[in-house]
């Protein structure tokens, strides 16, 4: 009985041991960090190509590596790509030839490095050939790989530099052709165009035969072009005109585009005008006719300068047939010396007469106000104060007065009102009409009230009435 009694014993003893090692390992396991993600990141180590940590490098092939982070879209595949093929053309070099024409033009602003970097942006435009090598994902990012052979790069960009020679060289040749038959503006546009239709290539010497004679053909045509404009010449009737700031109408200053020596017209040009002295409004794009002629139109004068000036150059812009090329190289001509004619203009002040009636309560004020601030502000704005109505050019009638509001208690409102009209002598026809109306003010008494508003009103004259009707004026 005890022997069995202590097999009872031990047996509990045993399950008792047993519970608790089995307890033990269950709340190692619970707690300790799981082991699923370490191997899942081993996998991922594992399988992740050697590509995306270190970007091969090869003698064949220019290599682009890009990735992109995931989103809830499809875009981050076509980011990766556009990301890998930017890799790939940052190891397209650009080397420019010590003959090339850019070297001619560069004036020490970094026109070379400019022309590189658009160099290396066009080339994502035309890039073709390339192949994708691999990709590989994450949960978070998108990689890929992507090569484009370099003989084949090479040879394709050979192919279309020979056919932008091709034709760069008949724009050559017929510029040349049509200016010795006396159409200088035909043949200056062929020049320029065939500057631009190889202006992706002129890195490079770009030699070609004319007529049996070995020509470097890019810096030709930059010499050809500017060679034309040495031999232009734009003048006017006067070297100096005399105008009003008050334009009744539009100023009309004939100018002439016509070549040094043989005199002949230049028709068809086109022409650009700026201020390059003062400010104003004039037509800014023209064409010369057949003549050579054109008629530069100055419709107003804002600046107070008693002189001003306006500039007349060809417009080279008009001249280039490809939007694209123009805004892509349109440095390439920034450095020419073209011709130009300054219009020098000698302004005469405006004479202005201004006469007042003001009152206050509708009782004449012994104080003209509005009066000596309408004049001040003509003034500065570079007008002349015409004591002769007659001999003005404007007569500037001014009509002000207050009226009574409510009184509530020791409170008085009153209201400002002002008329401005403007008159053209010459004609005799209102120009300009402008005012303040009711404009509220209140004091003590009724006096101090109309004098608040007269304040008041002195202030919008010079910051908001005033600056308006002068604007007007000068349209």
């Amino acid at each position: 009985m005890i022997e069995s009694l202590y097999m009872h014993n031990n047996f509990k003893v045993k399950n008792i041991r047993f519970f608790i090692s089995f307890l033990a390992v269950h709340i190692l396991i619970s707690c300790a960090p799981s082991v699923v993600p370490v191997n899942a990141l081993q996998t991922e180590q594992s399988d992740r190509p050697e590509w995306v940590s270190r970007k091969p490098a090869s003698s064949f092939y220019y290599v682009g590596v890009g990735y992109s982070q995931k989103d809830r879209s499809d875009n981050y595949v076509q980011s990766s790509k556009q990301n890998a093929l930017d890799d790939m053309i940052s190891e397209i070099s650009v080397s420019i030839s010590s003959v090339s024409v850019l070297n001619q033009l560069d004036d020490g602003k970094g026109l070379s490095e400019q022309y590189e970097s658009i160099i290396k942006t066009a080339a994502s435009d035309d890039i073709e050939g390339y192949e994708l090598v691999d990709s590989w994902e994450n949960e978070d990012q998108y990689w890929v790989y992507y090569r484009l052979s370099k003989s084949k790069y090479k040879q394709r960009k050979e192919e279309m530099r020979e056919n932008a020679m091709t034709l760069a060289k008949d724009n050559y040749v017929g510029g040349k052709q049509r200016i010795a038959e006396g159409d200088i503006t035909s043949g200056l546009r062929l020049y320029v165009n065939g500057l631009y239709v190889m202006a992706p290539y002129l890195a490079q010497s770009n030699n070609v035969l004319v007529n049996g004679d070995s020509v470097l053909l890019g810096n030709a045509l930059y010499n050809e072009i500017q060679k034309t404009f040495n031999e232009m010449t734009i003048s006017s009737e006067k070297e100096q005109y005399t105008i009003n700031r008050i334009l009744d109408s539009d100023v009309s200053i004939d100018v002439a585009v016509k070549t040094k020596g043989k005199n002949q017209p230049i028709g068809e040009l086109p022409l650009k005008a700026k201020f390059l002295v003062g400010e104003g409004n004039v037509q800014q794009e023209y064409t010369t006719n057949a003549r050579g002629t054109t008629d530069i139109l100055l419709s107003s004068i804002r600046s107070k300068e008693p002189k001003q000036v306006i500039s007349v150059t060809p417009d080279i812009d008009k001249l280039i047939t490809s939007q694209e090329g123009r805004k892509k190289y349109g440095m390439l001509l920034q450095g020419l010396q073209l011709p130009q004619k300054e219009l020098h203009f000698q302004i005469k002040k405006p004479i202005v007469y201004i006469e007042s009636s003001e009152k206050r309560l509708g009782q004449p004020t012994q104080g003209t106000s509005i009066n000596e601030k309408v004049k001040q502000i003509f003034s500065t704005e570079g007008f002349v104060l015409g004591r002769i109505k007659d001999k003005a050019d404007l007569w500037v009638e001014l009509i002000a007065d207050t009226d009574k509001g409510k009184a509530s208690g020791s409170i008085y409102v009153t209201y400002f009102n002002l008329n401005i009209n403007v008159i053209d002598m010459a004609t005799g026809a209102e120009i300009h009409h402008a005012g303040i109306d009711r404009l509220k003010a209140y004091s003590l008494n009724y006096d101090r009230s109309s004098q608040s508003g007269y304040d008041k009103a002195l202030e919008i004259l010079e910051k908001e009435t005033m600056p308006k009707l002068i604007e007007e004026i000068l349209r």
